[in-house]
This record gives structure tokens, sequence and C-alpha cells, in this order.
């Protein structure tokens, strides 16, 4: 409502503002549209980054334990950490299905608002507090082989501390 500033009184606005406050309102609604598409557009991707990353971590862990079960088997010491790595490795990637198939549930949902983004986010925190570092296991491979250094050097001291075997 406009004021008529001569007569004091409230004028009714006329159609052309009406008209125009409405597709301003369109306008907004388009750019909102298009901020949810491109923030969607960059949410899933960062999906498709993670996933590819963990497809990697996964090859990685992968190649880890069969370099461990050779290990093992010649040593069976180093068995038991082997098995708690593996059942370690084991409740994470169930961790990890779950919070997937929740994921997955989310995005099923017809007319996703933004409390499913926000939900989708702590999800996609929640994964990657969930995943093997890379790091972390390397580092974990790597004290398995200097464990197993040792014990070969000290199985070789005994050797020839021992003498040559008697027959």
């Amino acid at each position: 409502m406009e004021i008529d500033t001569e007569t004091k009184q409230a004028q009714p606005p006329t159609g052309s503002q009406v008209r125009k406050s409405d597709s301003d309102r369109i306008e907004d609604l388009e750019r909102l549209l298009e901020e949810a598409r491109a923030e969607n557009q960059r949410l899933e991707q960062e999906r498709n980054d993670t996933i590819e990353e963990r497809d990697d971590l996964q090859f990685v862990v992968e190649d880890r334990d069969r370099q461990l079960g050779c290990y093992a088997t010649s040593h069976p010491q180093l068995e038991a950490s082997l098995k708690a790595a593996q059942d370690e490795l084991v409740r994470q990637r169930k961790i990890v299905n779950g919070l997937e198939d929740e994921l997955e549930k989310l995005r099923s949902y017809p007319n996703a608002t933004y409390a499913h983004d926000r939900e989708w986010d702590r999800l996609r925190a929640d994964y990657k507090k969930t995943c093997v570092d890379k790091k972390q296991l390397e580092d974990q491979v790597d004290n398995l082989r200097g464990i197993l250094g040792r014990m070969e050097g000290d199985l070789e001291t005994l050797r020839s501390q021992k003498g040559p075997p008697k027959e």
C-alpha cells in the first residue's frame, strides 16, 4: 500500500506492481532452485570422489592383507595380530556399509529437502571418521615388517649362538 502525500490516504498497489512482486518472487525461487541444483551437483561430485577414494583405499587394504597373510603363514606369532587387524577391518566395513545404506535411503526420498542435505553431511562426516586411513595402515604394515625383521634377526642370532645343527 502506498500513501498519497497530497490526500494522506493509502492507495492500493497497481496491477503492474503486483505482477512485479510476483515476478520477483519467481526470480528468487528460480535463483534458489539453481543454487540448490549447484549444491546438489557439488555434493554428488564429493560423494563420487569419496567413493573413488574408498575404493582406492580398499585395494590398498586388500593388497596389504595379502602381504600380511603371507608373513603370517611363515611366522605364526604374527597371525594373532593379523587376525585382530582383519576383524577391525571387517567391523569398519560393516559401519561403512550401514552408512551407505542410510545414505541411499535418504537419497531415495522424493522431494528431498535441506534437512536431508544436513543428514547427508552428517553421514558423510561419520563415513570419513570410519574410513581406514591409508597412512595409518601403511604405518601398521611397516611396524609389522619391523617386528618380523627383528624376529628374523633374533632367530639368526639364536641359531649362530647354538652352533651348527647336530645330526
